[in-house]
């Protein structure tokens, strides 16, 4: 009988060690998929530009079971008194306008919406951010439309 009971525990014991062989070398891990070239701080290139820096964060991490990356926008401003003021993070989609990719937000300003069209660009062997904002005004001021590069922080 106690024969019995070991070789019932010895066979247990080799099938949970051919699963957890079989899981470790076929199973496929949900590997995050944060990666994007446009992730991370940005600073006008402009002296005096508005908005002074931008901010694209992952607000979502996907994997590759299937989960979303979604990424968010944070856009600092500079105060008269001198320091950033960060508007309310706000999500980005991707659009694609004449075959060219870009994110784009909707950052409220008071009485405006700021409609920013962003992609990463490439010239003089370095990076920058394109952004193209769309000052929308929300009651009868004049609308206007800017355009800045940002290098990375």
């Amino acid at each position: 009988m106690a024969t019995s009971s070991v070789r019932t525990a010895a066979r247990s014991a080799i099938v949970s060690a051919v699963a957890i062989v079989v899981a470790v070398t076929f199973g496929r891990p949900a590997l995050a998929q944060c990666s994007s070239p446009e992730a991370g701080r940005w600073i006008n290139t402009s002296q005096g530009g508005d908005p002074e820096q931008i901010e694209i964060y992952f607000a979502q991490c996907g994997d590759t079971a299937g989960s979303v990356t979604r990424l968010g926008v944070k856009v600092f401003v500079r105060q008269s008194s001198g320091g950033l003021y960060q508007r309310p993070p706000v999500n980005v989609s991707h659009v694609t306008d004449k075959n060219i990719k870009w994110l784009f937000a909707k950052v409220p300003t008071g009485g405006y919406v700021d409609k920013m069209w962003m992609r990463r660009v490439r010239h003089d062997n370095q990076d920058f951010l394109k952004v193209v904002i769309k000052h929308e005004s929300l009651d009868s001021k004049p609308s206007a439309t800017n355009s800045y590069e940002y290098r990375k922080r």
